[in-house]
């Protein structure tokens, strides 16, 4: 021991988007593109966001019992053998493939990946369709 105290539980806050009424009639949304000046609606957002405060568990030793199925998430430890995340065609080539074969053999029935270069830049995204490829979420949510 080192004499440095570690607590095992740290409170902390979280930003969660606010149960709003608004969002019975619409879904919440972030537009990351410019706004054609033509569109009636202008809203960039229309999130509205809250802080909570939460406790953290120090899940060291305990990772195992965390499942994906149970939870909604796990821990894993894995080495990839890969260091060069800053150059693109390494990444694609090596990286993640890795990635994708990790995630099929971890994930129940998973036997396709979509990756983010699968839209062409440029892409307008489609809010209605729920099958198109969205930025994972900035900020917790809950039940949305």
């Amino acid at each position: 021991m080192n004499g440095t105290y570690v607590p095992k539980h740290a409170l902390g806050n979280i930003k969660y988007i606010k149960d709003l009424d608004l969002y019975q009639k619409e879904k919440p949304f972030q537009i990351l593109i410019d706004i054609p000046k033509d569109a009636p609606d202008q809203r960039f957002t229309n999130l509205v966001y809250e802080d909570k405060e939460e406790l953290f568990r120090d899940v060291r030793g305990k990772e195992h019992t965390y499942s994906l199925n149970d939870h909604g998430f796990t821990y894993r430890h894995h080495d990839f053998g890969f260091d060069k995340y800053k150059d693109r065609s390494a990444v694609e080539a090596y990286y993640l493939p890795k990635i994708e074969q990790f995630i099929k053999d971890e994930v129940e029935d998973v036997d396709k990946l979509r990756h983010n270069a699968s839209l062409p830049k440029g892409t307008m995204i489609d809010l209605d369709n729920p099958t198109d490829w969205l930025l994972p979420a900035m900020h917790a949510h809950v039940g949305m």
